[in-house]
């Protein structure tokens, strides 16, 4: 739907990232579903 190109994380970036893997540090608190795409690519590519 139409609508989740504009969603943003309701959760911080701190409770949503994974252990062993945190957000950069330029990754704003609560972002934009693309930054949270681009965070599990980065996680799929280091792992």
């Amino acid at each position: 739907a139409s609508i989740y190109r504009s969603v943003f994380t309701n959760s911080s970036k701190e409770m949503t990232c994974f252990p062993d893997f945190p957000f950069p540090d330029d990754f704003p608190n609560f972002m934009h579903n693309s930054k949270l795409q681009e965070y599990i690519t980065m996680f799929a590519k280091e792992k």
